[in-house]
């Protein structure tokens, strides 16, 4: 159970960014902050049949944001900040880049940050194309992500899969088989 929960952990924390489809995207020029809507108050609501999974952006303190997360198996607090390459956290510390912008087909990069994606994890990230998926009650085209886990000492891999839409971020998520939809996104004025 505790592997599904760092996974679904994982998924929301790497995946809970949103990020524009590269259909959609703006010019090149264009910065995190602008493909990245953090902001107080901002709250992602998704389902799984009876599991509810919310990330929700609860503060600012400069250039952070803290994402809270309240999922099926846990709470917790994510530092988030806009970089020039996309978005990234700190563990004990040190910045790790979560997420590359814009993203386009073919992408790849890699997570390696202590305790994430999940203990004892590396994440190997792979920008797949466009996919026609169902979220907020409509239909419309994704981003999709590919993440295969890796754990360290085992070496074992899982595949786990992220959609994401313009202007909206995480759509959907398929963690260990689990797919979340994503269900209703609150906006501040």
């Amino acid at each position: 159970m505790r592997s599904i929960g760092a996974a679904a952990a994982f998924v929301i924390i790497l995946l809970g960014v949103p990020v524009f489809s590269p259909a959609f995207a703006p010019a090149p020029k264009a910065t995190s902050v602008e493909l990245y809507p953090l902001r107080p108050g901002f709250r992602w609501v998704y389902r799984c049949g009876i599991f509810t999974a919310i990330r929700e952006v609860t503060r600012r303190d400069g250039a952070w944001f803290t994402m809270h997360y309240n999922l099926p198996l846990g709470r917790f607090d994510l530092p988030l900040r806009h970089t020039p390459d996309g978005v990234a956290t700190t563990v004990k510390g040190v910045d790790h880049l979560l997420m590359r912008f814009p993203m386009t087909k073919g992408e790849r990069w890699r997570i390696d940050a202590p305790g994430l994606p999940g203990p004892n994890e590396i994440a190997d990230c792979e920008v797949i194309g466009l996919e026609e998926i169902d979220y907020l009650g409509r239909k419309g085209i994704a981003t999709k992500l590919r993440v295969v886990r890796t754990n360290r000492r085992t070496n074992k891999s899982v595949t786990d899969y992220e959609w994401y839409v313009d202007g909206v971020g995480l759509a959907a998520m398929q963690v260990t088989g689990l797919r979340f939809v994503l269900e209703r996104f609150d906006r501040v004025k």
